[in-house]
């Protein structure tokens, strides 16, 4: 993930040499005036796929822990520590305009069940993270990223993998809160349907899916393909009416109307950019947009036309 520090410069989150599960990773700060003047502020991180800047410190998720650090850098301080998983990561960061740090516990299935607290997007406040997690919404494989959709609600990327009643599920793209959404489950907080249920509420035989459950879970804004792994959503610099979206699977940037009328299948969905090796992460800076390409450890420059 990348992320704005105060100062202006650009924070990176990388994996490092041993990438996936090991303690390499750091966090990276590059100043895009002198691109090759670069500071690394933290380091020997597990997986850290989630960085933001909250309060007057930097937040990081990674592989089950959550963690901040000082803005100027230096050694990191345990948040959340043994988070459930699913073992490889547990998404990105978003701070929400009102202050509040959203974080995902990444879907274990145990039985026909997801295990206790996972597969769920949290909300806490990061100056009081001692007065508990606030779910949002409960059913999700991996919940990996989240943004405002300029309307009062949310966009938030589903990643599938495994296989159910025999096929492999689609990957998504959700609206809740103000601008979509189910009616509230009993708990009041919304539910995506996983295990039970995958894609746009299409019921799992073989976990105890019903159409009557899954008809109360989130419907689906979009659908991806099978393992196109959407690992970003920002709202387009260049529309308001526009979600962008990296498929990190697929090598894409694709862009989709936020708004789905009632009733309306999936929305269209448009390429932007194609031949990515690894999308991974989008920021809106101005009128352009930042991207992450794992594949090319760079950060591309996004401008419309």
């Amino acid at each position: 993930q990348i992320a704005r520090h105060p100062d202006g410069r650009l924070l990176i989150a990388v994996l490092g040499e041993g990438g996936e599960g090991t303690e390499t990773g750091r966090i990276v700060a590059v100043d895009l005036d002198a691109p090759s003047q670069r500071d690394v502020l933290v380091e020997g991180l597990d997986t850290p796929t989630g960085l933001a800047v909250a309060g007057d410190a930097l937040w990081i998720m990674e592989r089950t822990r959550l963690v901040t650090a000082p803005l100027t850098g230096g050694p990191v301080a345990v948040v959340r520590d043994d988070l459930p998983s699913n073992g490889r990561s547990n998404g990105s960061l978003t701070v929400t305009s009102e202050g509040r740090l959203l974080y995902d516990t990444s879907g274990r299935q145990e039985g026909t069940r997801a295990a206790d607290a996972s597969g769920v997007l949290w909300s806490l406040d990061p100056d009081d993270p001692g007065d508990g997690d606030q779910p949002l919404l409960t059913g999700m494989k991996h919940a990996y990223a989240t943004t405002e959709d300029g309307r009062g609600g949310l966009l938030v990327t589903e990643i599938g993998d495994g296989t159910y009643d025999g096929q492999r599920p689609p990957d998504e793209v959700m609206v809740i809160g103000a601008s979509g959404g189910p009616d509230p489950g009993g708990d009041g907080v919304p539910d995506g349907g996983w295990p039970r249920c995958i894609g746009d509420r299409v019921p799992v035989e073989e976990n105890g899916g019903t159409v009557e459950r899954c008809e109360r879970a989130v419907p689906s804004l979009a659908l991806f393909e099978p393992g196109a792994t959407p690992t970003s959503v920002a709202v387009a610099p260049w529309d308001a009416e526009a979600a962008v979206v990296a498929l990190w699977q697929t090598g894409e940037v694709v862009q989709l109307p936020i708004v789905r009328e009632g009733g309306d299948p999936p929305v269209e969905i448009t390429p932007v950019l194609t031949g990515l090796d690894g999308p991974q992460d989008l920021l809106a800076d101005g009128d352009r947009l930042l991207l992450s390409v794992h594949g090319q450890g760079a950060v591309l420059a996004v401008t419309p036309g």
